[in-house]
């Protein structure tokens, strides 16, 4: 009679020597009589195979050198606003809040500012409202650098800086149902721009295929230059 698979938890029926289908490529922890998957250096997280924070009492994983993000602090430093006890970002003397960032240049958006002068969303939104793949909108304009502390992004501090035809594209994106695709598929876009292929629309799935296979039979293609 086959028995279940070694790990803890699994009751599926062992397929291969003591393990099941789905755990079969899983590494057991070395410590005798321990049933569970080994983490790293062949050993469970329980076991020691994910490093925990080293002050005393606390075992949250270690994030920054050997202390969690509670405690990493100590080996940080405090960010060097008043009042504030975040941790310092990078090589900055202040967290993130308090570094100042420039921010989305779409009036009354408080979100950093990501590819070209705006933030992630409203960048998407334009690239899947656009009628051409080059994203022309993009390129007829620049932004100027500015920053915002956590104070003004609070208050709405932030001022429209994106030119007219730019904004009605993003107002009129607001009710297109290629609004709210997934940020993985509408950069997918721009990666074959340069590479001579096309993208292949249609309510269901973003696909890439050459552009000697189009077919344009119920769906949209979009070819690149």
């Amino acid at each position: 009679m086959v028995g279940p698979c070694v790990f803890k938890g699994c009751a599926q029926p062992a397929a291969v020597g003591s393990k099941c289908a789905f755990h079969r490529y899983r590494a057991q922890c070395r410590i005798e009589g321990c049933c569970n998957q080994v983490y790293a250096r062949r050993l469970c997280v329980g076991h020691g195979g994910k490093e925990t924070c080293e002050v005393d009492g606390c075992g949250s994983p270690a994030r920054a050198g050997k202390r969690c993000s509670k405690h990493c602090t100590k080996v940080l430093g405090l960010c060097g606003h008043d009042g504030c006890t975040n941790a310092v970002r990078g090589a900055k003397t202040k967290c993130f809040a308090h570094a100042g960032a420039t921010l989305c240049g779409v009036a009354g958006c408080g979100a950093a500012a990501r590819d070209r002068g705006v933030c992630w969303p409203h960048r998407n939104r334009v690239v899947a409202a656009s009628p051409t793949p080059s994203i022309s909108l993009f390129s007829d304009f620049e932004l100027t650098p500015r920053s915002s502390s956590t104070l003004q992004k609070e208050h709405g501090d932030n001022e429209a800086m994106l030119p007219t035809e730019l904004m009605m594209a993003l107002e009129d994106s607001m009710e297109d149902p290629w609004a709210s695709r997934m940020d993985e598929d509408i950069l997918a876009m721009d990666s074959f721009m340069d590479f001579g292929g096309f993208i292949s629309l249609d309510l269901m799935d973003v696909s890439l295929a050459p552009l000697d296979s189009c077919t344009t039979q119920g769906t949209t293609a979009i070819a690149f230059e």
